[in-house]
């Protein structure tokens, strides 16, 4: 498949908005404006955040999409953080705490809790879905991950990618549609406590690619669950190391 080419400019405003999203969301993790409270003006917290106010204003309707700000009487107003989406959380983790909020350690460990089942549930229902052959893209994807294995964010990125071959030799599209949008938070909290791959990496991930092709939803799961463990404890550590 050809490369999508970038319209000649895109890159730095994406860029630039990216920016503008993480300073004014850690901002407001921060209570400051807190829930309830009126965004203050465009062209001041601009200045405040030393950011462009066209990315910023993008940044604005990033945020009201994620559930993070509303329009109220013509203005902009910070909504109760259980009404944000789980997209704000590529953007705070693994150094933004919320104010009043659990500590980011928590968020990490809640977020890894979230994974466990679904991962163990892929990988159970892909056993009974996947014929032998089926995972070679997954593998040719878990190779590049494992190369990547010195640059954790390009290594989280490319084992999102190894799931989503997994999960499309299976058709579980739910999964895979949930994976695209949980994968950039794993990135971001690679690149934050620098994580990088278990030394059994390659060996584990073969061997459940085996397990899930042979029909096996038992041995499939017994190898994801020494796996989650393995990845739990290093993306735990690395965030106790950064505290």
């Amino acid at each position: 498949m050809a490369e999508t080419q970038s319209a000649p400019g895109s890159t730095g405003l994406r860029k630039a908005r990216e920016t503008a999203v993480g300073a004014l969301l850690a901002r407001i993790a921060e209570g400051s404006p807190g829930e309830g409270e009126p965004l203050p003006p465009l062209a001041t917290l601009a200045r405040e955040l030393e950011a462009d106010e066209a990315a910023l204003r993008a940044a604005v309707d990033q945020l009201a999409r994620w559930g993070v700000l509303e329009r109220r009487g013509g203005g902009l107003r910070v909504r109760e953080r259980r009404r944000w989406s789980f997209h704000v959380l590529a953007h705070l983790v693994p150094h933004h705490p919320i104010e009043g909020g659990p500590p980011m350690a928590t968020l990490v460990h809640d977020l890894l809790g979230i994974l466990r089942p679904l991962v163990l549930h892929s990988a159970t229902m892909a056993s009974r879905r996947v014929a032998p052959g089926d995972l070679d893209r997954a593998r040719e994807a878990l190779a590049l991950a494992w190369e990547a294995r010195d640059d954790p964010p390009l290594f989280a990125a490319r084992h999102v990618e190894m799931i989503r071959h997994m999960l499309e030799a299976a058709s579980m599209y739910p999964l895979l549609w949930l994976a695209n949008d949980m994968g950039p938070v794993f990135e971001k909290l690679a690149a934050g406590v620098g994580t990088r791959a278990p030394e059994n990496y390659v060996a584990i991930g073969n061997e459940l690619f085996e397990a899930i092709e042979r029909g096996s939803p038992d041995d499939a799961a017994r190898v994801v669950e020494h796996y989650i463990h393995d990845v739990d404890r290093v993306f735990l550590a690395g965030l106790r190391r950064g505290d």
